[in-house]
């Protein structure tokens, strides 16, 4: 069977042909292959990568959202809904009944999107989920703070160090979140210019 990284780069998807992210995923997504698992990823662009996905875990459902109308893309075990992500009542809704084994944030890459989308899908995702937020390179240039100490950068290596998170982020109850959260760690690639992050719910 093919690696994660061999789908992507078939399917040309990013996290294969530029970032390096599906080295990285490998690492975590081997084990659950054969598995049926829910699976949602926020941003679907053309399709690429929800297609890759889709032929890695070959008995499990994809499902994703764009702020886009993207349902045509929609196809066997993918299913793609229109809505905005920093939308709670959008994000608490979407795919109702719906819980998840990994939840992929590629979607618009600022900080109050990749923020509110966690507190919106951290519920939702299952004990010993899976949660990953990438590009948090973006935080270099779209941190909303002239220190960019609200950064999902800064956030997640906060989480990761232990260290106490008393920056004004765009998420309202943090200590909810880092609560649940079992294991967190931050992947720089290409020189720090590719950044990832992998979160292990409790």
């Amino acid at each position: 069977m093919k690696t994660l990284t061999e789908l992507g780069i078939e399917y040309k998807t990013d996290k294969a042909t530029d970032h390096h992210f599906t080295d990285v995923y490998e690492q975590y997504f081997s084990e659950l292959r054969d598995k049926k698992l829910n699976i949602f990823e926020i941003g679907v662009l053309e399709g690429a990568s929800v297609r890759m996905l889709r032929d890695y875990f070959f008995s499990s459902d994809i499902y994703a959202i764009d702020y886009e109308d993207k349902k045509h893309l929609s196809g066997e075990r993918i299913f793609i809904e229109k809505g905005n992500q920093t939308d709670i009542k959008f994000m608490t809704n979407v795919f109702l009944g719906k819980q998840f084994d990994i939840i992929i944030d590629d979607g618009g890459h600022s900080m109050e999107q990749q923020q509110i989308s966690i507190e919106a899908m951290f519920s939702r995702l299952k004990s010993k989920g899976i949660y990953i937020i990438e590009d948090l390179h973006t935080s270099y240039r779209y941190g909303y703070s002239k220190s960019h100490n609200n950064t999902t950068l800064r956030l997640i290596e906060n989480i990761s160090n232990n260290t106490p998170c008393t920056d004004k982020f765009y998420i309202k109850n943090i200590n909810k979140i880092t609560s649940l959260i079992n294991s967190c760690k931050v992947y720089y690639n290409n020189n720090r210019t590719s950044i990832t992050s992998i979160i292990i719910k409790k």
